[in-house]
């Protein structure tokens, strides 16, 4: 005898035309599940929550002030909210795994926060102007967060990822940004990339087998890298003038590597404990770096083009 399985397949849709002031909260239980709101106008809520697995929410908001927050509990499920205009914020979270998330702002001054927990989960924020935040929290195992801040300039994101195998990507484009990521794992990948003049990136890498790496292209940018562990990898690219870098490694068999190519940039490395490695390349005018190592078993590159430059290395047994 055929076996004849039928889904329900629920579809939620809210239609808000040139309004203000609504709320909205939407709520469904089981599997397989799928709304889709849209709101238009200003200064409204949505509150979406899915209780279930294999669900899917999606929101439209278009206007200024308002707000949106999706909430998923439950494994394969995927959430997705794209807000246009100013002033617009997103709450995001989901617990389970597979899980899915993205949430995309077109306009300044919006803030968008996604967090998720579990395991084999995917995080993604895109913003397209200026003024604008971005946090996203993974808690977990396996877990991918990508941020892309693009056009214009004065945005802050904000990546905590806690667990093991997890990966970040982040990419800002424009002016005073700002890029923190914080990752107290183990096997963590973190990059970024910010194109523009006086960014700052700053990351935290706690125990072992995680690599770092730094990519900024513009005049008076920063960026900070710690790890505390062994076995762990930083690398920092820095093209254009009066660039500020900063390396600290504490552990075993670590390796930095910085290149700067300009002028009047400065790079300090400073690794502890055994078997670790620096190489600093600087190409430019008025160029300093700064090397120090503590331990055993040490190899510290340093290579510098140009003129007047200066380069201190001190290794301590």
């Amino acid at each position: 005898m055929k076996k004849i399985t039928l889904i329900l397949y629920l579809i939620f849709v809210v239609h808000n035309l040139s309004a203000q002031g609504n709320s909205n909260t939407i709520t469904s239980t089981g599997n397989d599940n799928s709304t889709i709101i849209e709101q238009i106008g200003f200064e409204n809520k949505l509150t979406d929550a899915q209780l279930g697995n294999n669900n899917s929410t999606l929101v439209f908001q278009k206007g200024n002030l308002n707000e949106s927050t999706q909430t998923q509990t439950g494994h394969y499920n995927k959430a997705k909210i794209n807000q246009k205009i100013v002033e617009n914020s997103i709450f995001q979270n989901q617990i389970g795994v597979h899980n899915a998330v993205t949430s995309i702002q077109r306009g300044k001054h919006n803030e968008s926060n996604q967090f998720q927990q579990g395991d084999n989960n995917k995080a993604k924020a895109k913003q397209t102007d200026d003024f604008s935040s971005n946090t996203q929290s993974q808690k977990g195992n396996f877990n991918n967060g990508v941020l892309y801040q693009i056009v214009d300039a004065n945005n802050e994101s904000n990546q905590l990822q806690t667990g093991n195998n997890n990966a970040t990507f982040t990419f800002q484009k424009g002016g005073d940004n700002k890029s923190n990521v914080d990752g107290s794992i183990s096997g963590y990948l973190g990059t970024y990339q910010q194109i523009g003049n006086n960014n700052s990136a700053t990351t935290k890498q706690i125990n072992d087998n995680n690599t770092s790496g730094v990519v900024q292209q513009g005049d008076l940018n920063k960026v900070v890298v710690t790890q505390d562990g062994d076995a762990n990898v930083t690398f920092n690219l820095q093209d254009g003038n009066t660039n500020y870098g900063f390396l600290q490694t504490v552990g075993n068999i670590n390796e930095s590597r910085s290149k700067q190519t300009g002028n009047n940039n400065f790079t300090s490395t400073l690794q502890s404990s055994d078997y670790s490695l620096t190489n600093a390349n600087q190409t430019g005018y008025l160029n300093k770096t700064y090397s120090n190592q503590n331990g055993d078993h040490h190899q510290n590159i340093i290579t510098q083009t140009g003129n007047v430059n200066y380069a201190n290395v001190n290794q301590n047994n």
